[in-house]
């Protein structure tokens, strides 16, 4: 093995030094972002670089994703503000929201997403329960939720209790989800 590389680097001396360039290059950007999260790093700005490596990389899979799936027709939701009452054995979420003078109830499935593991999504909405949500409503009842400028469906496949659709109907989410891995890039909240 050791006279192929010697061989190799006497024959392509640019190609070679070119390789060792690009894995040394490599293996520093895998060190960096091997970092840990500590308060050094922190204050240093270490961390905040690798959350928008990582956000790059999360952007350029669901832009590829948004591509992929995109419909020929842009749908138009229907917003709807109002609170997560919880989730129910379906994995449908739950949703209050004001109609004139009364408050009513509807149900929403969460759009393009999968859910795997009830119970977690449970605890994840739980945890959300008294924040201001606005329901980005399409077809066949499906919602993308906004919390905090942050959409619930992103936050449940991060969480790992839920998972794209391979063959979701529409680009939606996929949308959704690169315009905010896009702003995390930019190191802005939408």
């Amino acid at each position: 093995m050791l006279d192929w590389i010697e061989g190799f680097r006497m024959d392509h001396p640019v190609m070679f030094r070119g390789g060792v360039a690009l894995g040394v290059a490599g293996l520093l950007i895998v060190g960096f972002l091997a970092l840990p999260d500590a308060p050094v790093f922190r204050a240093s700005g270490v961390t905040a670089v690798q959350k928008r490596v990582a956000a790059v990389r999360h952007a350029v899979y669901w832009s590829a994703r948004a591509a992929l799936h995109s419909t020929s027709k842009v749908m138009e939701p229907k917003v709807l503000y109002g609170n997560l009452d919880g989730v129910d054995a379906d994995g449908q979420l739950v949703v209050s929201s004001a109609t004139g003078a009364k408050w009513a109830q509807h149900k929403v499935a969460f759009a393009d997403v999968l859910i795997t593991d009830v119970g977690g999504v449970a605890q994840q909405v739980a945890g959300l329960r008294f924040e201001n949500a606005r329901l980005e409503l399409y077809p066949d009842n499906q919602a993308v939720v906004w919390i905090r400028s942050v959409p619930l469906n992103v936050t449940l496949v991060e969480a790992g209790v839920a998972r794209p659709d391979p063959t979701p109907p529409t680009d939606i989410v996929d949308s959704a989800f690169a315009t905010y891995y896009w702003s995390l890039v930019k190191g802005k909240q939408l």
